[in-house]
């Protein structure tokens, strides 16, 4: 991806079995994460990883799919959106920088 870049997709997790993990991660090169998105069976609400650590969003379970838009803003930083399929509600983050920092470039497959 370069900077500017958006990439635009959805997932649908379905229902989760407590203590399974489901989610996704931008990688870059050399396949290192660069931030993760993913739920956890038995919570309440998605988690988003990156360099601000791992913590919990307001984003909360659907098991009817999220929409996620995450756009390429500068070197090791990024904005992502993510909006359940079931509701009206957009979530937003912004200011995020990724887990591993020095001008982290996210990979296309």
């Amino acid at each position: 991806m370069s900077i500017g870049s958006t990439l635009n997709f959805s997932i649908d997790n379905s229902s989760v079995q407590s203590g399974g993990v489901v989610g996704f991660s931008l990688r870059n090169s050399a396949n290192a994460a660069l931030m993760e998105f993913y739920f956890t069976g038995g919570a309440s609400f998605y988690t988003i990883n990156d360099n601000a650590g791992a913590s919990l969003t307001t984003v909360p379970f659907t098991s009817s799919g999220l929409d996620i838009s995450i756009s390429y803003t500068a070197a090791d930083t990024y904005v992502m959106s993510v909006k359940p399929r079931s509701g009206s509600t957009t979530y937003y983050f912004t200011g995020r920088t990724f887990i591993s920092r020095g001008n982290q470039v996210p990979r296309t497959p």
